[in-house]
């Protein structure tokens, strides 16, 4: 049962994520987030270690997605990171295992999820 943190600033955007992954994969443990700042307190607290992160290239707050892809790269190693974004990912950074041009077709999101997590 994989658990996936989601940070993405649009409500909407999150919830369609969130109905994606549970769609085909029931089980597992999905924490959403607006903005980075928050995901950064949810990973310090939460019980139980993330295996993804699927991380909004515009998720605002005092931390910017890249200060949080650097954060997650050296405080929890373990966690794959799928970055998203309407425009191009941002280049010459090595701190994400994939990325995902929005719009995306919902198979090739759960395609990277059952990759990076191990999870058929």
């Amino acid at each position: 049962m994989p658990t996936i943190l989601i940070v993405e600033d649009d409500y909407a955007v999150r919830q369609v994520i969130e109905a994606i992954i549970k769609s085909a994969h029931p089980d597992a443990v999905i924490v959403p987030v607006n903005h980075g700042s928050h995901a950064r307190d949810v990973m310090r607290t939460f019980r139980k270690k993330f295996d993804l992160a699927l991380v909004d290239v515009v998720a605002r707050a005092d931390i910017n997605s890249i200060q949080l892809l650097v954060k997650i790269k050296k405080e929890h190693p373990g966690t794959r990171v799928i970055l998203m974004s309407g425009t191009e990912g941002p280049e010459g950074h090595n701190h994400y295992h994939a990325f995902l041009k929005k719009p995306f077709k919902m198979a090739k999101l759960l395609s990277l999820i059952d990759g990076l997590t191990g999870k058929p």
